[in-house]
């Protein structure tokens, strides 16, 4: 739900949802903090900043540039709520491989180190999500708790305050972001059973599956770093 008053208009676009402002100024928060603590671990901050600031722009602008040849007379009709809006079928599919081909190929080309980029950036991430979530209120299972949030004439868990109590508490803890990923995901996974799932897949929701892969991931990664201690020790 926008925590933005309602009927903000700039001509089509609609600016009464706080989910835009709340990406914004989290993927902002981001890259900041990427590019700060990169540069903490003597790495390129400013290439590893602009190569996500790349790979973000084309997973956005893909499904919505690939709108102009799925339907273009349609979209050319309307430029503006094209590129804001436009979907194609499978076009973030689309944006999601080409950003990765594309920061697969920048690695190569600038020869980021693998473990301390992907540290950095997983921690960020958490935070970064920690400020979308102060700025966009998910609503969760109705409750008569002191601290419910009032919609219409029922009282909800306020869960977007929970998420982000939670990611700043594992960016606030400083481990690694193997762990931040594994407690992110496990965290995030536990709260969405405050959430009622009206769509399932084999028993959870398509979130609930993302927030299980990237406790899955940070696990993996943990696992890796372990056998690979254990090797040099041998």
């Amino acid at each position: 739900m926008s925590i933005l008053p309602s009927g903000l208009h700039l001509g089509p676009i609609a600016f009464d949802d706080s989910g835009w402002v709340g990406l914004l100024l989290a993927f902002i928060v981001f890259l900041f903090v990427t590019k700060r603590m990169f540069i903490r671990r003597g790495g390129d901050g400013e290439k590893l900043t602009d190569v996500l600031l790349v790979m973000a722009a084309v997973w956005v602008l893909t499904p919505r540039l690939l709108s102009f040849v799925y339907a273009p007379v349609e979209s050319f009709s309307h430029p503006i709520l094209t590129l804001v809006g436009g979907q194609v079928p499978f076009g973030q599919w689309w944006g999601t491989a080409i950003a990765l081909g594309y920061g697969f190929w920048q690695q190569r080309k600038h020869q980021f180190e693998l473990r301390v980029a992907g540290d950095v950036v997983a921690r960020a991430f958490v935070l970064g999500f920690a400020v979308y979530s102060l700025c966009y209120a998910v609503a969760g299972a109705p409750t008569n708790l002191p601290w419910a949030v009032t919609h219409g004439e029922q009282s909800y868990h306020p869960l977007n305050l929970y998420q982000a109590a939670v990611a700043l508490g594992i960016f606030a803890l400083r481990r690694s972001g193997a762990w931040s990923l594994l407690l992110f995901g496990a965290g995030m996974l536990l709260l969405s059973l405050l959430q009622v799932h009206p769509y399932t897949l084999f028993g959870l929701a398509m979130l609930q599956w993302l927030w299980l892969l990237l406790a899955l991931v940070g696990l993996f990664v943990l696992i890796g770093l372990a056998d690979q201690k254990v090797e040099k020790a041998a």
